[in-house]
């Protein structure tokens, strides 16, 4: 995230160095440096008077002069709602049965069904998947979305290894992984699903109603969100 926060302000230096008429401000943002994360969405928000753009899953805001950039939240100082929340709830929206299924690792049965994007080398991770086990009649779809380099690497072996839900148990538990990989896995797939749907940290749980629960909960507390 650090990385990211470095290369968009110096995206913005540049873009306002070299900014040329007749180029729209997306268009310059998108050619000023190669490689640049995918725009999903530029457009100047009248209410708050800047620009708002979502860029690889992410969500940050330009000055209408385009000097400066803001990242993070935007409040309401009469409401105290956040703004960018608010915004970011609405573009999460998601129809649970649009997930690809193939892309993940099934580890129950049920009438209720969740969704969870979490990284065999996350400590939160751990304690969220010792809490699975106590939910009653909920089918638990795990998609692996690592966070960093040894993640991926645990992913990778979770998803090549000929028992994925025992190898997915090994290595929350500390378990020893083999060395496997193999052709076709979904990680980068799952990593890319994840930034479509604003999901910048592990574990972060979906219901079928297409409820977003960020970080470590207990299983009561995803009960309680299936019934509603």
């Amino acid at each position: 995230m650090k990385l990211f926060k470095m290369v968009l302000i110096l995206t913005v230096f540049l873009f306002l160095s070299v900014f040329s008429f007749g180029e729209t401000p997306k268009e310059k943002l998108e050619k000023t440096i190669p490689g640049f994360p995918r725009i999903e969405s530029f457009k100047f928000n009248e209410e708050l008077g800047f620009y708002e753009v979502i860029a690889d899953g992410k969500l940050f805001y330009l000055s209408r002069d385009l000097k400066y950039l803001f990242i993070g939240s935007v409040i309401d100082l009469r409401t105290l709602k956040n703004l960018t929340s608010e915004r970011v709830k609405e573009m999460r929206r998601v129809d649970f049965s649009s997930l690809p299924r193939s892309d993940a690792i099934k580890i129950s049965e049920g009438k209720r069904a969740i969704a969870i994007f979490t990284d065999p080398d996350c400590p939160y991770c751990k304690k969220l998947h010792a809490e699975l086990g106590k939910l009653k009649d909920v089918a638990v779809y795990i998609y692996l979305f690592p966070i960093s380099d040894e993640g991926r690497r645990k992913a990778i072996q979770v998803w090549c290894s000929e028992d994925r839900v025992k190898a997915l148990d090994s290595a929350f538990n500390g378990g020893k992984l083999k060395a496997s990989l193999c052709e076709g896995h979904p990680i980068d797939r799952n990593v890319s699903l994840g930034q479509r749907l604003f999901i910048t940290g592990t574990p972060t749980i979906i219901t079928d109603r297409g409820e977003f629960i960020n970080g470590y909960v207990k299983a009561d507390v995803i009960e309680k969100a299936l019934a509603r």
